[in-house]
């Protein structure tokens, strides 16, 4: 077994000698100290997959910069996460844009170079800044659990963190002042822009700072040229920021699968067609809003993650104890919801939602998030049946409560399991309203 240290050796001199730009394989392997051949391209095939080193036009090897690294490092940071969700707002900027907003970026901040940068609610711009900036530090903040799981894996780096953090939230005390350069990219709404406005100057007080955000364009609904004035006054005004630049259609989102769904109710096929303003401002430090919670949503959902699938459970604080769970007759046709806006008045039908854009209604919301954190970890039918009666302190032996809960537990995980479509026996099933008990 080659030991790590000898793999590193070889990488030394492998990029060492691809400095030169040799002209063929051949020609590396004379300067890389005998390594025999097949040892060489197992070495040079794991520098490839990790962003190091591409092959050229004419099949050669050579160095890869910092921006290909990068963005070769993101596209599998990607392959990892799950499916976005409509109700987390995980809309993703395009792999080929993160370079262009960065050099923005730098080219107007405030401070020659920033030595602590924060991403709040843009986790894989920021993973893409930190991968960019290994001497700089980097804070991510994102609120899904799942997708700060995956940054870490990737984020290696001791000046780069990433943390679980919703906005509505009082933010941690010791990033309070911390920052001379925060990116927020909020929920499309109004409140959240102020709210993420408030973190931002928190992040920054005390320190002439850039603070630069993504807006939503001038026609994406009927109020936005309002909220927008209202978005701009606000911050020049009682945040008494200065607006250094706003550039129209700066980023570029990849159209998540959510939405793809969605438009599919509608009979629309689009590729990736949504833009994003971005504004950039210079901040004196001298606003500081008060650290509390500022609630904005009011249903509380519980989160799982199984394969690529994100499934959210609406919590019910009328169901006390042990309820039977069951699936309800689903909120759409088809179960697949019609629109990915705040706004749809179909939300407050829904108590389960996938992001592959599913939403039922349901009963006995505990023992199906027990269910589903089961079927995440792998746990059998009869494992899962023990944790509901543990957590529920009842013993539930009775032969049609277990065939009650074994209908809907096959259910959650066919469910679970269809990450890209609904199966033919599931809609029919949903198009009838069927329970599953």
């Amino acid at each position: 077994m080659i030991s790590n240290t000898y793999n590193e050796f070889v990488e030394h001199a492998v990029l060492k000698r691809l400095q030169q730009s040799p002209a063929s394989l051949t020609e590396l392997l004379k300067n890389t100290h005998s390594i025999f051949p097949d040892e060489l391209l197992k070495i040079l095939s794991n520098m490839k997959e990790n962003g190091q080193i591409l092959q050229n036009k004419n099949k050669n090897f050579q160095l890869c910069s910092s921006k290909q690294t990068a963005e070769i490092q993101i596209e599998k940071l990607m392959k990892e996460l799950h499916l976005p969700h409509c109700l987390d707002y995980e809309w993703w900027f395009e792999n080929k844009c993160h370079g262009k907003l960065l050099k923005k970026l730098e080219s107007k901040s405030q401070t020659t170079s920033p030595s602590h940068m924060v991403f709040l609610g843009a986790p894989i711009f920021g993973a893409y800044c930190a991968m960019r900036n290994p001497n700089r530090k980097i804070t991510i903040l994102d609120k899904s659990s799942s997708t700060i799981d995956i940054l870490k894996k990737y984020l290696k780096n001791p000046l780069h963190q990433s943390l679980i953090y919703n906005a509505e939230d009082p933010l941690p005390k010791k990033l309070i002042g911390q920052a001379d350069f925060v990116f927020f990219d909020p929920p499309w709404y109004i409140e959240y822009y102020d709210l993420f406005a408030k973190r931002a100057l928190q992040l920054t007080h005390g320190h002439i700072s850039t603070i630069a955000s993504i807006v939503f364009p001038t026609l994406t609904r009927p109020q936005s040229m309002d909220e927008r004035s209202h978005y701009f006054m606000k911050m020049t005004k009682s945040y008494k920021l200065q607006l250094i630049e706003l550039q129209a259609d700066a980023a570029t989102y990849m159209i998540p699968y959510f939405e793809e769904k969605a438009l599919d109710q509608k009979h629309i096929s689009l590729h990736n067609w949504r833009t994003g303003d971005m504004a950039i401002f210079l901040n004196n430090g001298s606003i500081l809003p008060k650290n509390k919670a500022y609630p904005i949503e009011k249903s509380l959902w519980v989160e799982h993650v199984i394969g690529k699938v994100k499934i959210k459970i609406r919590r019910n604080s009328k169901e006390t104890g042990f309820v039977s769970p069951e699936i309800l007759k689903n909120t759409q046709e088809d179960a697949v919801v019609s629109s990915v806006s705040r706004r749809s008045p179909t939300r407050k039908d829904i108590d389960l939602w996938t992001s592959t854009h599913v939403g039922l209604k349901i009963k006995g919301w505990e023992s199906i998030s027990l269910m589903l954190s089961g079927i995440a970890h792998k746990k059998s039918f009869d494992e899962i049946m023990t944790s509901i009666s543990t957590h529920f302190k009842e013993v539930l032996k009775s032969d049609n409560i277990k065939k009650e809960i074994k209908k809907t537990y096959d259910f959650l995980n066919t469910l679970s399991q269809s990450s890209f479509k609904m199966t033919p026996g599931l809609l029919i099933q949903l198009k009838q309203g069927e329970k599953t008990r």
